[in-house]
């Protein structure tokens, strides 16, 4: 984790290239939002 933090402030172009190419979750995901109910 400590490597991850470190890369990203060294080197955040890097940083965001690298994570860019590993996530694509797009069009592999669908989040779907139920609602918030408040609990006193």
């Amino acid at each position: 984790m400590a490597r991850m933090v470190i890369a990203r402030i060294l080197n955040p172009k890097g940083w965001w290239d690298h994570w860019g190419d590993r996530k694509e979750i797009a069009g592999n995901a669908i989040i779907i939002f139920q609602g918030i109910e408040v609990i006193r």
